[in-house]
């Protein structure tokens, strides 16, 4: 089976900082608002992402 890979993500030591930290930093493409309904901002990494993706 042939599988059209366009990219990937490499998964590093450094991931585990989020899991040790838990909520309090903003980690991810998007800010969540927790006093707002869990409103979800973009940040620049996600207007990045999809640029980066196309090539």
């Amino acid at each position: 089976m042939a599988v059209n890979v366009k990219g990937y993500f490499h998964w590093a030591l450094f991931d585990d900082w989020e899991w040790v930290e838990g909520y309090t930093p903003g980690f991810g493409l998007y800010y969540v608002e927790h006093k707002d309904n869990l409103k979800s901002i973009p940040k620049e990494s996600a207007k990045w992402l999809p640029m980066f993706l196309k090539g």
